[in-house]
């Protein structure tokens, strides 16, 4: 059993992981001119967190909040920040993502960050729900290891598989095809780990709460609006050509006058995409023409 120490407390750490970190800890990478990242996932109160702290925390024990990041910003200066070998955990990267616009945004965002990471030759943890989540690039190239915690049949926390680089790479693969399956690849490498904070628990709780409720209060993600306003803008001039004798120049003029420009393709695209249906989504929605007043100078 791995016992390493917490302000004297000792914790558990699997010994076969024990050994992996023991070749890079302390800032070894930076003798090798290399780095690591590490993607760790799993369901809400799976106990994904914890795990990743401990084993970030044995790599490094001058870790702390500074560098336990809880959004992009906050990401991408703690590595900018960070010295050689130190390590960087990015928790919560999709917390409460859904669309497909603001996973891209995040994904970008961590793409941009990974090829700093080099230079510094940093040890990365990703911690989010589900691996499935990441593009391509951190997925499959750019991670050297994916540990998917979960809960045993009984509902217990304290469980991980772990997925080296060619199980990873093909478990990205099938399981993208398979509704987010873990079960192929199989991989023999599993442990067990304890509900144990190598950091103040009761700092890293604050500073979590305080970074998820203002996420919570930031506005919707502006590709979001602009594509929003563009249905609406579709509908909007679709339905005119649909009820007017107006040509599409005269179309153009008039949506000219709302918030975002507006060019004849666009009228043409909105005419010929909606046709077909713009007779039922006016019956359903006689009031569509009033989402945006584009009279309003």
């Amino acid at each position: 059993m791995a016992t390493p120490e917490i302000n004297g407390q000792s914790y558990y750490i699997n010994d076969q992981l024990k050994k992996v970190w023991d070749k890079i800890r302390n800032g070894q990478l930076a003798n090798k001119d290399e780095d690591r990242v590490y993607i760790v996932d799993g369901r809400e109160r799976s106990g994904k967190s914890v795990f990743a702290l401990q084993q970030a925390y044995y790599i490094d024990p001058t870790l702390n909040l500074t560098r336990v990041c809880f959004n992009s910003e906050e990401f991408i200066q703690a590595v900018r920040n960070a010295s050689k070998g130190q390590v960087v955990i990015f928790d919560e990267a999709f917390r409460g993502l859904s669309s497909r616009s603001a996973l891209s945004k995040i994904n970008k965002r961590i793409i941009q960050i990974l090829k700093e990471i080099g230079q510094r030759n940093l040890v990365i943890f990703i911690v989010l729900p589900s691996f499935f989540m990441l593009d391509i690039h951190p997925a499959m190239l750019r991670s050297n290891a994916l540990f998917h915690v979960y809960k045993d049949k009984k509902g217990n926390r304290g469980f991980f598989r772990v997925y080296n680089y060619s199980k990873k790479a093909k478990l990205y693969q099938i399981g993208l095809r398979k509704g987010w399956n873990y079960g192929t690849p199989y991989t023999r490498f599993k442990g067990r780990f304890f509900n144990k904070y190598p950091i103040d628990e009761m700092e890293y709780r604050v500073k979590k709460d305080k970074a998820l409720r203002e996420e919570d209060q930031v506005k919707p993600d502006e590709d979001i609006l602009q594509t929003k306003y563009r249905e609406a803008m579709y509908f909007w001039m679709a339905g005119v050509k649909e009820t007017s004798q107006k040509n599409i120049f005269e179309i153009e003029e008039m949506a000219q006058r709302g918030p975002h420009p507006v060019k004849k393709t666009m009228v043409a695209e909105a005419c010929q995409k909606w046709r077909e249906t713009w007779r039922n989504i006016l019956s359903a929605s006689p009031n569509i023409y009033n989402l945006y007043d584009i009279n309003e100078k």
